[in-house]
């Protein structure tokens, strides 16, 4: 196995979630849309110290102005934080339109200090909520090393794309399915699924100039 197979590539679809999964957030905690003057704040959010979000801030402007078309492309409409009572963003998740075309579930990320309360199953929970339209699917990109996300996933009924390249990314599902095995719970590891992409989310990502997930 690969040393640094969990920043690898692996891809997931979910056709109709499983409810049993919801839940609310924890008492003390409320859900808003990420303000206009907190621009710089999530750009910086996914990152777990000040010198990797220094050194990404280039990478998250770029994305920001080209994935979301900049502070009036609805960015703002969509971006979800969840929050402390004293408003400080904990949390934060959003469905949106990759490519125009397929709906995508973007950046999912909780604070270390405040994981394990349930914050990102909640976010999770909302944003599929949003999304009114079940006669398409939900895609999302994420990474062997993200196990907490990856179980959060296979309990709402994500399943891995097999295909083996997605746009001009290469799927690792393959060298982390051993990865998965010997880390992930046993009841997760039982739930993984396995789907070849629909053509449709094929054509729309080797159409597309850049990642947009």
């Amino acid at each position: 196995m690969e040393p640094d197979i969990a920043g690898k590539d692996l891809f997931m679809v979910c056709h109709s979630p499983r409810k049993a999964a919801y839940r609310s957030l924890p008492e003390g905690y409320f859900f808003r849309r990420c303000r206009r003057d907190e621009l710089e704040l999530w750009k910086k959010f996914h990152f777990d110290d000040l010198e990797t979000a220094r050194r990404m801030l280039p990478y998250m402007d770029g994305y920001f102005q080209e994935v979301y078309g900049g502070e009036d492309g609805g960015f703002f409409d969509r971006c979800l934080f969840a929050c402390t009572e004293e408003d400080l963003p904990v949390g934060t998740c959003f469905l949106w339109k990759a490519y125009g075309k397929l709906d995508t579930l973007h950046w999912l990320k909780v604070r270390p200090e405040y994981e394990g309360k349930g914050i990102g199953r909640a976010l999770i929970a909302r944003v599929l909520q949003e999304k009114m339209d079940w006669d398409t699917p939900v895609f999302l990109h994420t990474h062997p090393g993200c196990l907490q996300a990856v179980k959060l996933y296979l309990d709402f009924g994500f399943q891995f794309l097999s295909d083996p390249l997605v746009g001009d990314r290469k799927n690792a599902l393959p060298e982390a399915m051993p990865y998965f095995r010997e880390r992930l719970p046993a009841p997760s590891f039982e739930k993984i699924a396995v789907q070849a992409a629909p053509q449709e989310f094929l054509a729309a990502v080797n159409a597309g100039k850049r990642a947009e997930f």
